[in-house]
């Protein structure tokens, strides 16, 4: 009985644990989003396809997505320097 009690306790211990995170994480998102409106865009380097980014806008109406595209040194130059 103690094991299965002190198995509990260890599983709820973790799962408070990851609940805060999920928390965290949820708040530190919406942070986020809400400096992206403000500034009103940012700025999307990328070697690949950016198809996706359609699905962001319509979820995001208020923030514009600058896409760079380009080659790995090229992209990091470019993200340096602005």
């Amino acid at each position: 009985m103690l094991i299965l009690i002190y198995a509990l306790s260890v599983f709820f211990l973790g799962f408070e644990g990851n609940l805060h995170a999920a928390v965290a994480w949820q708040t530190e998102w919406e942070r986020t989003v809400k400096a992206a409106e403000q500034e009103g865009e940012f700025t999307y380097y990328t070697l690949g396809d950016v198809n996706f980014l359609s699905e962001f806008e319509k979820k995001f109406p208020r923030i514009k997505v600058k896409i760079v595209q380009g080659k790995g040194n090229e992209l990091l130059t470019r993200a340096r320097h602005g």
